[in-house]
Order: structure tokens, then C-alpha cells, then sequence
């Protein structure tokens, strides 16, 4: 099961406020090779240490959210920066 893309409406970056959207396939993949070289951190400085298997990311592409039993973790400390693993 997935997350249902209509609840995209309601929510929003805690961090910036802006809109977000599901992560693109391409980005993920890349996010998930980086986290089998235990390169990804989130914001709170734990290591991501299992793969993502969905997502969120903000209309900018900066800030990755991850989804876990299909419910978006839209915590701060869990946020992953994009520009601290590029």
C-alpha cells in the first residue's frame, strides 16, 4: 500500500511551509544508494540506516520526508537536507 496523493493538499513542510510532493523514483533510488554507503543523516544527526521505500520531498527539492507504514514522519529531526548529501 502506498500513501494516498490526496492528503498531499493538507499537509505541508513543518520546517519552510512549503507543499510537498512524492518523491520522484530517480531521486529515491539515488537517496538509497547513498544510504548503503552510510552517507544520509537526518536533521537530528542519526544515520538513516534502512532504505526509504517512499517518501516526501518540498516543491523546492530540498528537504526529503520520509514515509514509514504509510504514514509521512513530518517531523524536523527526521527531515533529510538534500544539499548535506548531493
Amino acid at each position: 500500500m502506498s500513501i494516498d496523493s490526496s492528503i498531499l493538499e493538507y499537509i505541508c513542510c513543518p520546517i519552510t511551509k512549503q507543499s510537498l510532493d512524492i518523491i520522484p523514483n530517480d531521486l529515491l533510488n539515488k537517496i538509497n544508494k547513498l544510504v548503503e554507503k552510510n552517507e544520509v543523516y537526518r536533521n537530528d544527526g542519526d544515520k538513516v540506516d534502512q532504505a526509504l521505500i517512499n517518501a516526501l520531498i518540498t516543491k523546492d527539492h530540498l528537504i526529503v520526508y520520509p514515509i514509514y507504514n504509510d504514514f509521512p514522519v513530518l517531523i524536523e529531526d527526521y527531515a533529510i537536507f538534500m544539499k548535506k548529501i548531493k
